[in-house]
C-alpha cells in the first residue's frame, strides 16, 4: 500500500511541475502581443489604434492594407479600388512607427 501511495505522489508531483511549465508566464504574454500600426498615407502621422490623422482629418491606413490614393478606399486583400477602378497602393508604415505630435 505504501507503494502505490508514494507513486501516486510522484505521479501528481510530475503533473503539477509539468503543469507549470507550460503555462506562459507574465512576461512571455507581454512579449508575444503583436501591435498593428495605423498611418496616414499622405504625412508621417501614425498610431497604435483606429483613428484620423491629426493634420489632414482622413482615415489612418493599417500597415499591409491596401488603400486607394483617390478616394482612401482601404482592403486586406483587393488591390484595385471597387469605386474608382485603378491599383491601389500597399501601405508600408516601415519608418514612421513612432507616435507624431503635433508642434505648437
Amino acid at each position: 500500500m505504501k507503494k502505490i501511495l508514494i507513486a501516486f505522489f510522484a505521479l501528481m508531483s510530475y503533473s503539477a511541475l509539468q503543469a507549470q511549465e507550460s503555462m506562459p508566464t507574465k512576461q512571455q504574454s507581454i512579449q508575444t502581443k503583436v501591435t498593428s500600426w495605423y498611418c496616414c498615407p499622405k504625412c508621417d502621422c501614425s498610431q497604435e489604434m483606429v483613428g484620423q490623422c491629426c493634420i489632414h482629418d482622413i482615415d489612418l491606413i493599417k500597415d499591409g492594407n491596401y488603400f486607394c490614393e483617390t478616394c482612401n478606399f482601404q482592403s486586406r486583400n483587393v488591390r484595385t479600388c471597387p469605386k474608382c477602378n485603378i491599383d491601389m497602393k500597399q501601405m508600408e508604415c516601415g519608418t514612421k512607427k513612432q507616435p507624431v505630435q503635433l508642434k505648437k
